[in-house]
C-alpha cells in the first residue's frame, strides 16, 4: 500500500465495469426515513461544506480514492455480492444525508435493501485512454475518475461512493472513490482488500481472514460516543483551555507551513503533488533503531525532524502543527469504515537546542500532550479563540497538517490486494504544503500537495532536499547538529514522483 496521485496509477487496458445500486436499492435509499443519530463533528462540518459548494456550483473534490490490481478472471455477479456484504458490514456506508440549514439529517438504508448490479460502461485502451459507450466521451483515466468521483462520491446521496473494476482478462483492477464524510485514509487502507476477500468468498468459497470476519462497530456508534463526550466540555474545561492557550501562544490562528509559498492571504492555487523516498529500507530501519534506542518512537522523531528543519531554514525556535491521528482506539472500531480522525495540535519549544536528539526530547513531550488533548472538538477550540478576540479569518482557514502511517502494521500486509494498493485524495486547490509521511516495505516516503506555482514548487523542492540531507546525516552519524542554513542556496530535489491536479468536467 502506498499514497500517490491518481495520475500516476498505471491502468491496464480492458473492459470498464461500474457497480451501481439496483433499482430497488436506489428506491429504498430515496425513501429511507430520517434517523435521530448524530453525525460526528468532522462529518457534519464536511457535509455543510459539501452542500454549500453544490449550492454555489463548485466541483466536489472532498473525496478519497483507492486502486489495486489482482490476478485472476473476474466474476461480476460475485463482485456485486461482495460489495453488498462490504456495505452491509459497515453501517456508516448505509447512510445518506440531507442538509437543512445548520441541521444535518441522517437517512439510514436497511441492510436487506443493499444490492448492486454491474454495468459495462466503456473500455480502457493500450494508452490508458478511456472511451465511454453511451456518449463516446474519450479521455485519460485521471480525467474519467476525477469526473466520476466528483459526481458520485458524495454522501449527500447514496451510496456516497463509486466502485467498479477493469477486466483485463487474467487480472482485474478494482477502483473506489468515496466521500471523506464516510471514510478516511485508514479506511481506504482496508477497503479494497476487504472487498476482495468477500469476492473470493463469493466466487471461490474461500474463508475470510480473521480480521475481515471480526465484528465491527459502526461509525454511527462512534459519532454518538463522540457527541456525548463533547457535550460534557466547554471552553473553560481544562483540556479545552489548555489547547486554546497553545493556539494563543502561537498567534491564535491555524498552523501554517514554515516558509512563504508565494500566495497572498486567502489565495489558493491548483495543487501540485510530490512524492519522495526519504530513506531506503535499510536506512529507515537504522533510523527507527536509533530513535528507539534513544527511548522514543518514530512519530515523535518526525516532529523533531520538522522542528529541526523549521529552525534551520526559517529560524523558528518553536514548532506548531497539526497531526492527523487515528481515533479507533475504543470499541470494535479498529477495522471499521468511517472518518475516525482527531486533529492533534503538536506544539513545543526548541529554543537554542543544538542537535536533533536534543530536539527529539522536546518533540516527544509535545507529541504526548497532543495525543492527550486530541479528542477535544475543533469547534470548542474555535469558540475559545473567538472569545479571545482572534480574527475569524485566522481561525477558519485550512491548516497545514502532517500525518504518519506505517503501512507495514496493517493486518492485510502481505496480501496481493493490499500490497498492490494505492490511495489518493481528491484534486482541488490548496494554500498549504501538508505532509504525508509513510513507512512502506521498501523505505520511508513523504508526499505533499502544494500550490502549483513556480514559487511554491521551488520552495517545496528545496525543503525536501534539506529534509533528505538531515535524515541521511542522522542515519550516517547517529545525530544531526542543527545549524542555520541559507535556504536560497539549497538545490532543488528531483522528486521520485510528481503529478498535477485535474479539474473535474462532465463526462457522462
Amino acid at each position: 500500500m502506498r499514497i500517490e496521485a491518481l495520475a500516476v496509477w498505471d491502468l491496464l487496458p480492458g473492459r470498464l465495469i461500474e457497480l451501481r445500486p439496483t433499482a430497488a436499492a436506489a428506491a429504498a435509499a430515496a425513501v429511507a426515513v430520517a434517523d435521530d443519530e448524530p453525525g460526528s463533528v468532522l462529518q457534519e462540518n464536511h457535509l455543510r461544506s459539501s452542500a454549500a459548494a453544490a449550492a454555489e456550483g463548485r466541483v466536489h473534490t472532498a473525496y478519497l480514492g483507492a486502486f489495486t490490481i489482482v490476478d485472476g478472471a473476474v466474476d461480476a455477479a460475485a463482485m456485486c455480492r461482495a460489495l453488498a456484504r462490504f456495505v452491509d458490514r459497515h453501517g456508516g456506508l448505509r447512510t445518506r444525508f440531507t442538509v437543512d440549514g445548520a441541521r444535518i439529517v441522517r437517512h439510514r438504508i436497511p441492510g436487506d435493501a443493499v444490492a448492486f448490479e454491474a454495468h459495462g460502461i466503456g473500455t480502457v485502451d493500450h494508452d490508458a485512454e478511456i472511451v465511454l459507450d453511451a456518449t463516446g466521451w474519450r479521455g485519460t483515466h485521471q480525467e474519467f475518475f476525477t469526473n466520476l468521483y466528483s459526481a458520485q462520491a458524495n454522501a449527500l446521496r447514496w451510496p456516497g461512493f463509486a466502485f467498479g473494476f477493469v477486466d483485463h482478462g487474467d487480472q482485474f483492477t478494482m477502483f473506489l472513490g468515496i466521500d471523506h464524510a464516510i471514510s478516511d485514509g485508514v479506511s481506504q487502507t482496508f477497503a479494497l482488500n476487504e472487498i476482495h476477500e468477500f469476492y473470493l468468498a463469493e466466487s471461490q468459497g474461500l474463508p475470510l481472514s480473521p480480521y475481515t470476519a471480526h465484528p465491527t462497530d459502526s461509525f454511527i456508534d462512534y459519532a454518538r460516543i463522540e457527541r456525548a463526550e463533547t457535550a460534557t466540555l466547554s471552553t473553560s474545561s481544562p483540556d479545552v483551555a489548555e489547547l486554546i492557550e497553545i493556539y494563543l501562544a502561537n498567534g491564535g490562528g491555524m498552523p501554517r507551513f514554515a516558509l512563504d509559498l508565494g500566495l497572498a492571504p486567502g489565495e489558493t492555487a491548483p495543487w501540485f503533488g510530490v512524492r519522495q523516498r526519504l530513506l531506503d529500507d535499510a536506512e529507515a530501519n537504522a533510523f527507527e533503531s536509533l530513535v528507539t534506542a534513544a527511548g522514543f518512537k518514530v512519530p515523535s522523531a518526525l516532529y523533531a525532524l520538522l522542528a529541526t528543519l523549521d529552525r534551520e531554514i526559517a529560524g523558528r525556535r518553536s514548532y506548531f502543527g497539526i497531526n492527523v491521528v487515528s481515533s479507533r482506539s475504543t470499541g470494535n472500531f479498529m477495522l471499521s469504515q468511517g472518518w475516525f480522525c482527531h486533529f492533534a495540535t503538536v506544539a513545543f519549544e526548541i529554543g537554542e537546542t543544538a542537535t536533533f536528539l536534543e530536539c527529539l526530547s522536546h518533540a516527544h513531550q509535545g507529541y504526548r500532550r497532543a495525543r492527550r488533548l486530541a479528542s477535544v472538538s475543533p469547534e470548542l477550540i474555535f469558540a475559545g479563540l473567538l472569545e479571545a478576540g482572534v480574527a475569524p479569518s485566522e481561525i477558519f482557514r485550512s491548516p497545514n497538517m502532517v500525518s504518519y502511517i506505517d503501512f507495514r502494521q496493517f493486518p492485510a500486509n502481505g496480501s496481493p490486494a493490499y500490497d498492490n494498493g494505492m490511495q489518493f485524495t481528491g484534486e482541488g486547490r490548496t494554500s498549504n504544503a501538508s505532509l504525508w509521511v509513510t513507512r512502506e516495505s521498501d523505505g520511508l516516503y513523504a508526499g505533499s500537495q502544494t500550490p502549483d506555482t513556480p514559487v511554491a514548487n521551488s520552495v517545496i523542492a528545496r525543503y525536501f532536499t534539506r529534509m533528505v540531507a538531515v535524515l541521511r546525516d542522522i542515519v550516517d552519524t547517529g545525530d544531526h547538529r542543527i545549524t542555520d542554513v541559507d535556504f536560497d542556496t539549497i538545490a532543488e530535489i528531483s522528486f521520485t514522483g510528481t503529478a498535477r491536479g485535474h479539474q473535474a468536467q462532465p463526462c457522462t
